[in-house]
């Protein structure tokens, strides 16, 4: 594949990182281009395990590059937050930095990332900025997570700093358990 030299024009905008450019499965060619770059590669999609990381550090090291090696740790895709803390104290070993991303999380879910985010070996800041619930139409916490003048501050409740709100989950769950079970046995009909 030719087509990632192109990046190399990239290096004169002093970027933080270049995100996964090219197929989410590959860490070795990630690991090839790195030789060539200035801009860090911020590897994302290909970690799902502290062994991916683990891999990634030793590919860019062989290839002399390990200070342009980025991580992105979303706690869903690595199996959870021990996982995800795993990968993070192992980064940081290695001289690598990492931070935590998000995906279409609940206020649960970026309360738990923005913690997360606070251990002392994560370097960078996440990408939490979205607002709380904002891919839901009810969410599973007591209030929504907010950002005030671009600042969430989180309580100090057990755990994620926000109040679960079990009620609310339980009857959201008995919603799409129904739902599940409707449109099951509409496709198992006879015609």
């Amino acid at each position: 594949m030719t087509n990632w030299r192109r990046l190399q024009a990239l290096d004169d905008l002093d970027l933080l990182l270049i995100e996964q450019p090219l197929f989410d499965d590959d860490i070795v060619l990630h690991s090839e281009i790195s030789r060539e770059l200035r801009t860090p590669v911020c590897l994302d999609e290909s970690i799902h395990s502290l062994r991916d990381a683990q891999a990634a550090a030793t590919l860019w090291e062989r290839n002399n590059a390990l200070d342009r090696l980025i991580v992105n740790i979303k706690p869903p895709r690595v199996s959870g937050f021990a996982e995800a803390i795993a990968i993070a104290r192992f980064c940081q070993e290695k001289g690598v930095r990492a931070w935590i991303g998000g995906m279409l999380d609940s206020a649960w879910g970026k309360a738990m990332n923005l913690n997360l985010n606070g251990l002392p070996e994560i370097e960078l800041p996440g990408d939490h900025f979205s607002p709380g619930g904002a891919y839901f139409v009810e969410d599973v916490t007591e209030s929504p997570l907010v950002a005030e003048a671009g600042q969430f501050t989180l309580g100090d409740g057990v755990s994620a700093g926000v109040t679960f709100d079990w009620p609310r989950f339980e009857r959201m769950s008995q919603v799409v358990y129904q739902q599940a079970f409707d449109l099951h046995h509409r496709s198992s009909s006879p015609l």
